[in-house]
């Protein structure tokens, strides 16, 4: 059991209700992508798979707000099934080097001749590398929701 002093549940309090204010933000911003294509099975897919994409992910962001920014009871939950939905989302970008591909040459569009000279699979590499890297930021907050799971149960929301 995780003991809370009063300076450790301000720094819990500020961590977690700015962490719910950018969900939040992202959820915003999920939805003003809402029509934006999504690299998803080896192509970039758009219509209603990308909104339903997009939609699903604003639902997650907003429920993980909620939870964090008002110290829901089922807030850390909401940290760890998304946490969960996001590493399969970039798990399967990861496996696909077809998804993959179709993703970073969509977002490059007209700057693909400034980067061939690197040699796309150098190109591939950083890309994978990024994705590592935003998984393993996740997870860390997830670890750090997680062990700080008291804090949300000490409010009884």
């Amino acid at each position: 059991m995780t003991r809370t002093t009063t300076a450790t549940a301000g720094k819990e309090r500020f961590t977690f209700r700015s962490a719910g204010a950018l969900f939040l933000l992202s959820a915003v911003l999920e939805m003003l992508s809402l029509t934006d294509d999504i690299p998803l099975f080896g192509a970039m897919r758009g219509g209603a798979v990308a909104v339903i994409y997009h939609l699903l992910y604003a639902v997650l962001f907003v429920i993980m707000g909620v939870g964090l920014w008002d110290r829901k009871h089922w807030g850390d939950k909401a940290v760890m099934a998304t946490t969960a939905f996001y590493t399969a989302d970039r798990a399967m970008r990861l496996l696909s080097p077809a998804t993959l591909t179709a993703y970073m040459f969509h977002d490059i569009g007209s700057y693909v001749g400034m980067i061939l000279p690197v040699g796309e699979q150098t190109f591939r590499q950083l890309a994978e590398l990024m994705t590592l890297l935003f998984l393993a930021c996740w997870w860390a907050f997830a670890w750090y929701t997680y062990a700080q799971r008291d804090y949300f149960r000490a409010n009884g929301k």
